[in-house]
């Protein structure tokens, strides 16, 4: 999926912003292979089945993790990801037109829920409802 090369924080940033979109996320081990041949370089691999409930169903994927470590073994100095690339070239367009429909409907409750406000939308303006509930009023230029 050709994705750059991430610090821990970019990635940390990443994974944090993936928990409300796969609820009940779980990481399971299927196995790990260690390769002792370089002492200096220790190694591991770890084949990983992933699955997650999210807008679009169930999500799940394998994928395969290559960490190389530090000679002390303590810490992760380089890491390689494999996916299952064509699950995930099929899964994200539905997840994305899921998650459009969930905002689509997250707002329709709120305005429903607002009803009793009687907010009058005057000709220059018009109402936008974020994505966090928030009511902001856009000007609109007007032809006369």
């Amino acid at each position: 999926m050709a994705q750059p090369p991430q610090d821990t924080t970019t990635y940390a940033k990443s994974l944090h912003s993936l928990r409300a979109i796969f609820r009940n996320f779980s990481l399971t081990l299927d196995e790990l292979i260690e390769d002792s041949s370089n002492p200096q370089r220790p190694r591991i691999c770890m084949w990983l089945s992933a699955k997650a409930d999210t807008a679009a169903g169930e999500y799940v994927n394998e994928y395969v993790w290559l960490l190389d470590f530090d000679e002390s073994g303590e810490r992760i100095v380089r890491t390689k990801e494999f996916s299952d690339n064509v699950m995930a070239r099929d899964f994200f367009p539905k997840l994305k037109e899921a998650m459009g429909r969930e905002r689509e409907r997250k707002a329709a409750e709120l305005v429903q829920a607002n009803g009793a406000l009687h907010i009058v939308v005057k000709q220059a303006c018009r109402v936008i409802v974020s994505a966090t509930g928030t009511w902001m009023w856009v000007a609109l230029s007007m032809d006369k």
